[in-house]
């Protein structure tokens, strides 16, 4: 009876004993919080987020498209202006050769004055010289040299 005695003291000690951890261990567990009250904000959305990379990846797939997007309306814009400027000078060159062919064309319609010789003397008349048929060639020759040169004013032969 004794043995049975000092065993179930025993059995009630190792109880005591064991609820006083349990007790602790749940102080301990107030004191601190529960590991999920514990875990800061980041790891807290990392929970609730399993895949940030992926997520990460996406957004800087869509800033990249944006930026490309952004671009090509800027070369879309640079290439408009080109064609722009370009069509203007052909326009201009256009109407510069229009302009050109129409003064050409006036040019052509009003007579020209007529044309005098170099060194002829307007208040004299120039006789024109016979016909060459009608006289030996060495004869002619010396006329037309005549008359050409009395044309000619102040001019000294030395």
């Amino acid at each position: 009876m004794r043995e049975r005695g000092e065993r179930e003291e025993r059995e009630r000690e190792r109880e005591r004993a064991r609820g006083e951890r349990a007790r602790e261990a749940r102080s301990n567990a107030e004191r601190k919080g529960s590991a999920r009250e514990r875990e800061s904000p980041l790891s807290r959305a990392r929970r609730r987020n399993p895949r940030p990379k992926e997520k990460r990846r996406k957004e800087r797939k869509e800033r990249q498209k944006a930026r490309k997007k952004d671009t090509r309306k800027k070369e879309e814009k640079k290439k408009q202006g080109k064609e722009e400027r370009k069509a203007n000078k052909e326009k201009k060159n256009k109407n510069a050769k229009k302009e050109r062919r129409k003064k050409k064309d006036s040019a052509a319609k009003t007579e020209p004055p007529p044309s005098r010789k170099p060194y002829q003397d307007l208040h004299q008349p120039s006789s024109p010289p016979p016909p060459p048929s009608s006289l030996p060639p060495s004869l002619s020759l010396s006329l037309s040299l005549s008359l050409s040169l009395s044309h000619v004013s102040h001019v000294s032969i030395t």
